[in-house]
């Protein structure tokens, strides 16, 4: 008589949506690292493009002009890209908050099927030793009968 957990496929299904979370945790986590590069890129090249007008000593208005526009310019795409990995980072807590549910009705799933495997395995042992218990009897009213 093998053990059969009457859950099984609830079990399956909160594995499932475990396994789910998960990976959408793992998609929004190397999304936030993506953007993050992103915006170092674009500090980078800001910081390099001011290095670049404080370096050349001869720079006309005109050029100020068009440096100043592009500083702006990717002062705004800075702050752009700040707001999406801000947006990034509140969906990284909810997608934590939906593991961390998932884990813990699984967790429950699996402790209720280890309460039931020990019941199953007291009842089989119960059984085991009824049957022992018969058997021995058994055996002993045939010693009594032959004598």
């Amino acid at each position: 008589m093998a053990f059969e957990f009457r859950f099984e496929t609830v079990l399956n299904q909160r594995d499932w949506a475990q396994k789910k979370a998960e990976k959408e945790l793992a998609e929004v986590q190397t999304l936030i690292a993506r953007e993050k590069t992103r915006l170092e890129n674009l500090l980078s090249a800001l910081a390099a493009s001011r290095n670049e007008l404080r370096n050349n000593q001869q720079t006309r208005i005109e050029e100020v002009k068009l440096y100043s526009t592009f500083h702006d310019d990717l002062k705004n795409e800075i702050v752009r890209q700040e707001e999406r990995i801000n947006q990034l980072m509140r969906l990284d807590a909810e997608k934590r908050q939906a593991l961390l549910k998932a884990s813990g009705e699984k967790k429950a799933m699996e402790t209720l099927k280890e309460k039931d495997l020990l019941c199953f395995n007291k009842q089989l042992q119960k059984k085991e030793e009824k049957f022992i218990d018969e058997i021995s009897m058994i055996a002993q009213n045939h010693k009594m009968a032959g004598r």
